[in-house]
């Protein structure tokens, strides 16, 4: 049955926008006459059996796709006209609903459908076939979405059932990506909580609704363990590592935050920054500065916020794309910073301790 998509999505930047071109059918551009033999082979892409997209809606760099020959989306697009009813899963279906194209871009389309199973949804080895989708038999009571305005016709599962699906395949091996490697977290939990942090971000579900759709698919206490690592505040996959390098960090009774706006009195921010991640009750601001703080003009907005939080009392400390790649360093700054505050904090109690007998006198 069909179902309505969530709402309440992050911020515009955190999901893709699907692309506007469809594929077409190879006989049908031919019959037409609207291009030549010649000029559809060198000037479009086939994508699945019969259809193409001109190589113009594709970008010049197709490394991310893993050795498939298009994005998620316009592949799910192409398996679907050629196969009517059947419904996008896992990689195909998450992409559809929003997921960055870093990780479905290069994973197999599955469909569920009225036929057997059929090809293996483990990336590298679907990638030899790269313009076959992988079958997959299609189970009673699908919980189904149309979620392409550009292609009403086509189905896919519900972010919940589709989250379950990557889920699965994460911690199963079946596909995976280069990431920042973590002391004490295991690559495919690391692997796991970006991509709950990152779809939860697109699509607006709750860990809840994930761990329902996940009951009969994966594990429940892994399950619960990827959980209990997210965030519904990471914007980015480093902002992701970011915090789970620092989260061990902080004193018994201190929590990290993130997408913090205002301090623990209240009041908004100087500026209006919006610390990545920051502990409101010690007053330590983290950030990630990815490409687009490269600037000059943005690098001096940064300084000056910077500074006008540190007058305000916070210990600020920002971590750029390199900077990060080094887990022991960052844990050793934002020690020090966490330090600086605590003793800050235990300095004001104590001098607000000794000022209390003077006040009752």
């Amino acid at each position: 049955m069909d179902r309505p998509l969530p709402t309440h999505r992050g911020p515009t930047h955190t999901r893709r926008t699907l692309p506007n071109t469809l594929p077409q059918r190879r006989r049908d551009l031919l019959g037409s006459g609207a291009v030549t033999r010649w000029r559809l082979d060198r000037s479009y892409t086939t994508v699945a059996s019969g259809l193409v997209v001109p190589r113009s809606a594709l970008p010049e760099d197709v490394r991310p796709f893993g050795g498939f020959p298009a994005d998620a989306v316009t592949r799910a697009r192409a398996h679907s006209m050629n196969n009517p009813g059947a419904v996008v899963g896992e990689w195909g279906a998450a992409a559809l609903h929003g997921l960055w194209t870093d990780w479905p871009d290069s994973a197999p389309t599955v469909l569920f459908a009225d036929r057997g199973s059929k090809g293996s949804s483990d990336s590298r080895s679907a990638a030899r076939l790269p313009l076959r989708p992988v079958f997959r038999r299609l189970p009673d009571a699908l919980p189904v979405t149309r979620p392409d305005p550009r292609l009403p016709t086509l189905r896919a599962v519900d972010p919940a059932t589709a989250a379950a699906h990557c889920l699965w395949s994460i911690l199963r091996g079946r596909h995976s990506w280069a990431h920042l490697r973590l002391p004490g977290i295991d690559d495919r939990v690391h692997r796991a909580v970006q991509f709950v942090d990152a779809f939860t971000q697109c699509t607006g579900l709750r860990h809840e609704d994930i761990a329902r759709a996940a009951t009969d698919r994966v594990d429940v206490r892994t399950v619960a363990e990827v959980l209990g690592m997210c965030d519904y505040g990471a914007q980015s996959p480093m902002e992701t590592a970011l915090r789970l390098i620092v989260a061990p960090l902080l004193p018994p009774g201190f929590a990290w935050e993130s997408q913090v706006r205002e301090d623990a009195e209240g009041l908004i921010l100087p500026g209006g920054t919006v610390p990545d991640l920051a502990c409101r009750d010690l007053r330590v601001a983290l950030y990630y500065d990815g490409g687009h703080h490269d600037s000059l003009e943005q690098r001096e907005t940064d300084l000056r916020l910077t500074q006008s939080m540190m007058n305000d009392g916070w210990e600020v400390r920002r971590f750029t794309r390199h900077g990060i790649r080094s887990p022991a360093r960052v844990c050793r700054t934002v020690r020090a910073a966490v330090d600086r505050a605590t003793q800050r904090l235990t300095a004001a109690a104590a001098a607000a301790a000794t000022q209390q007998p003077r006040r009752s006198a």
